[in-house]
């Protein structure tokens, strides 16, 4: 069980006990939920990227595709994750896109990741109900694990 497993637990538990539904405690709560949600997946996208690399024996090699990673990774977006898998080969890229594109994991990936992005860069507002967002979030699990299906790597969540 990851942290935001945990947090989406606990949260909901503090909405149902204090009545908290459909106010602004849960819009806070989802504004963080998302903001943890999507810091997790990224974790979880450089964790798969690193167990595939730990299977190599030069540890050089193994600290450049980490530094490279990190540079080359930019953003949530399933494009950049499709183009992050293709710098390992088109086959990979070509298994994870198979897999995603136009999925429902791909929606509510998209969805989570959207509006993260309108709490941290923009005008702050979300368009998800905390029920959503835990709907979403369990969906959008499937693009991590596509992605690590992909490396051909262990599911991280």
């Amino acid at each position: 069980m990851t942290a935001a497993d945990v947090a989406i637990i606990t949260c909901e538990r503090h909405l149902l006990n204090t009545h908290s539904l459909n106010t602004e405690v849960e819009t806070y709560l989802v504004k963080y939920l998302l903001v943890l949600i999507c810091s997790e997946f990224e974790e979880m996208i450089l964790r798969a990227v690193e167990a595939r690399a730990g299977s190599l024996t030069d540890a050089e090699i193994v600290a450049f595709i980490k530094s490279a990673t990190a540079q080359l990774f930019r953003s949530l977006r399933i494009s950049e994750l499709s183009g992050l898998l293709g710098r390992f080969a088109p086959a990979i890229k070509d298994n994870f896109s198979s897999n995603v594109t136009d999925s429902a994991a791909h929606v509510a990936f998209d969805t989570l990741i959207n509006n993260r992005m309108q709490v941290a860069h923009s005008t702050g507002v979300v368009n998800l109900t905390f029920g959503e967002l835990k709907l979403r979030y369990e969906e959008s699990k499937d693009v991590v694990r596509y992605f690590a299906t992909a490396l051909n790597v262990a599911h991280p969540c």
